[in-house]
C-alpha cells in the first residue's frame, strides 16, 4: 500500500507572489550621522517605519581576516520600510549626504514582496 502524502498547509498570504509597492532601504551609518538621517526620514515619510540595530561591527574589505583591531566601531544599521517613491527620495538625500561627508554611510534598496 502506498503512503499518502498530506496536502501542504495553507500559508495564507505568504504564498502570494505579487510584489507590493513597498521597498526596504538597508542602511549602515556612522553614529555621527544619526540626527541628520533621522531628520531626513522625518522630511520624507509621513509615518516613519524602521528598525534600528545599534552597534553593528564593520570591517574594511582589505582587513577581513585580520585581527579584531581592524574592525571599525561606532556604526548602526537601520532598515527603513516605505513606499517606493519615498525610499528613492530618501536614498537621493542620503547620496547627497555621503557626497558631502565622503564616508561613513552605505546602503541598498530591495523590493518588499510580502509584509507579514
Amino acid at each position: 500500500m502506498t503512503e499518502q502524502i498530506p496536502p501542504a498547509p495553507n500559508r495564507g498570504h505568504l504564498e502570494q507572489t505579487t510584489s507590493t509597492e513597498m521597498c526596504a532601504l538597508t542602511l549602515v551609518y556612522y553614529l555621527e550621522y544619526e540626527m541628520t538621517i533621522h531628520n531626513l526620514i522625518q522630511q520624507v515619510m509621513v509615518v516613519p517605519r524602521y528598525t534600528k540595530i545599534a552597534d553593528v561591527v564593520g570591517a574594511r574589505v582589505n582587513s577581513l581576516g585580520d585581527d579584531e583591531d581592524a574592525q571599525v566601531p561606532g556604526y548602526h544599521m537601520m532598515i527603513i520600510f516605505a513606499e517606493r517613491e519615498a525610499i528613492y527620495q530618501l536614498a537621493e538625500a542620503l547620496r547627497e549626504l555621503r557626497r558631502k561627508k565622503g564616508h561613513g554611510l552605505r546602503g541598498y534598496i530591495t523590493p518588499v514582496e510580502t509584509i507579514i
